[in-house]
């Protein structure tokens, strides 16, 4: 476990609280739209002693907060703990508190770039505010610790089926493909645009619309080099620095991808795959999660190696 000690300066330097967190039992909460971090904290409140031992003041802790963050020292987001009324019993048992801290996207973007593919790296600062029953004169007093906060690392294993999954934003297994590195140079802003808006639409469970969006950033790219659409003759004239073998295979690799993502564009097919009779029964293909997946990951590689050779 981490651990922290708290202490009321102005009464004694003897630590007034010790608060400690298991990584193993930090979890997700809430929905995909307003995800919550969970993260249970243990507590000890000690008998506040003052510095030459003569004396002991009660006092009662009525409030906890602080902010959780990322090592670098960016800040997420506040924590969120209900009103308190603890004071130490006789034998400082120790006591749980649930802290809880309010993300979105933008929060847990930041914090999985910064993880990496990873254990989860957190920093969790925290003080609280204690009533001290001094026998001359009570005082409001704020609990501070002489550490930077409490650095928590949430093992990869943990944070994937305890977290992310629970907040269904990514479905991963322990094996994790990197997203891939995009020279943002040599591509234009649309197709990155578009891009962005497929990776948002895979987010939401948007499958359909994931396939649109990863179609247009290759449209995109193709009007840039006077191209209609991504077709064969696009992939030859941005792949033609390449050995003719290499370039042919990678010319109908990348238009049959492209020809793929039509599925998200063209919303009905003809069951029996033939022009539409008067009886004939139309169906839309189904692109499910998996297929997205699939996509993304291709649409993010294919582009990322297209942008290191144009």
């Amino acid at each position: 476990m981490n651990k922290l000690e708290l202490y009321a300066y102005s009464y004694s330097n003897f630590p007034a609280m010790e608060a400690s967190i298991d990584p193993n039992q930090v979890s997700g909460q809430g929905t995909l739209y307003s995800p919550i971090l969970y993260i249970p904290l243990e507590m000890r409140l000690r008998h506040l002693r003052s510095n030459d031992e003569s004396e002991r003041a009660e006092y009662t802790l009525f409030r906890l907060e602080g902010h959780l963050g990322l090592p670098n020292k960016e800040e997420l987001a506040p924590l969120f703990v209900e009103t308190l009324s603890e004071q130490p019993d006789p034998y400082e048992n120790p006591r749980a508190i649930a802290l809880k801290v309010l993300l979105d996207f933008r929060r847990i973007d930041l914090m999985e770039k910064a993880r990496s593919g990873d254990d989860m790296m957190l920093l969790l600062r925290i003080s609280g505010l204690v009533f001290i029953q001094k026998p001359d004169k009570p005082i409001v007093e704020k609990l501070r610790s002489n550490k930077i906060g409490i650095e928590i690392k949430v093992p990869q294993s943990v944070w994937i089926k305890n977290v992310l999954n629970r907040w269904k934003v990514h479905e991963l297994s322990l094996l994790e493909i990197d997203k891939p590195r995009i020279d943002n140079e040599n591509l234009s802003e649309k197709p990155l645009e578009h891009l962005k808006a497929a990776e948002n639409h895979y987010l939401n469970f948007n499958h359909r619309e994931t396939f649109a969006a990863l179609y247009s950033a290759f449209e995109a790219l193709a009007k840039r080099y006077d191209c209609k659409n991504p077709d064969k003759n696009f992939f030859s004239k941005i792949l033609n620095e390449l050995p003719v073998d290499k370039r042919d295979k990678y010319r109908n690799l990348f238009h049959h991808f492209c020809d793929l993502l039509h599925l998200g564009r063209h919303e009905q097919k003809v069951s029996n795959g033939d022009k539409p009779q008067n009886n004939d029964v139309a169906e839309q293909t189904e692109v499910n999660r998996n297929d997205a997946q699939l996509a993304l990951i291709l649409g993010q590689t294919i582009l990322s190696y297209i942008s290191k050779i144009v």
